[in-house]
């Protein structure tokens, strides 16, 4: 499927497969390598990394995001390695997720905040508070506009994307 990212879970080790094909990312806890599936290569390393928690490819594939150091968010192309953006936290970051259109992507800090932020710039479009213990899951509708979290308490609320209000609690 060329169309959504691929995620195998090997360990402690994400593997993540470009929307392309062309690529892909793995992740250990300091280290991302880029491979070049047609050329059987590796691509760049990018290393030294803090801590790795989770990786994902996004926007079409051309960039790189991660959770590094459990509380900062980094992107970088997916062509040469370069940093394009670091963005740190006050709190932990639990989960990242990546809306289905290239919009958007979310993540949930430690205290249960939803922060949503622009696909391309990373600037913030919503934040919000769950009020959910130990948030499990974080995802988008297929068409974007709606993020679906999930907690250990058993419920499972829907938010509007753009301005985080509480739709549906299930």
């Amino acid at each position: 499927n060329t169309k959504k990212d691929v995620c195998i879970i090997d360990g402690d080790f994400p593997v993540k497969l470009s929307p392309d094909g062309r690529h892909i990312a793995v992740t250990d806890h300091n280290q991302v390598t880029i491979h070049t599936i047609a050329q059987d290569a590796i691509q760049y390393s990018i290393d030294n990394i803090s801590k790795i928690s989770f990786c994902s490819l996004f926007n079409h594939g051309n960039s790189i995001v991660a959770v590094t150091d459990e509380k900062t968010l980094t992107v970088w192309q997916t062509d040469n390695g370069k940093k394009l953006y670091s963005i740190k936290h006050d709190k932990a970051i639990d989960h990242l997720a990546i809306d289905p259109n290239h919009h958007y992507l979310a993540i949930i800090l430690k205290n249960g905040t939803v922060v949503v932020r622009n696909h391309d710039t990373l600037d913030p479009v919503s934040s919000f508070q769950t009020n959910q213990d130990d948030i499990t899951t974080l995802s988008f509708s297929p068409d974007g506009t709606r993020i679906v979290t999930g907690g250990l308490d058993e419920t499972v609320k829907i938010w509007d994307t753009r301005f985080g209000t509480e739709l549906l609690t299930l």
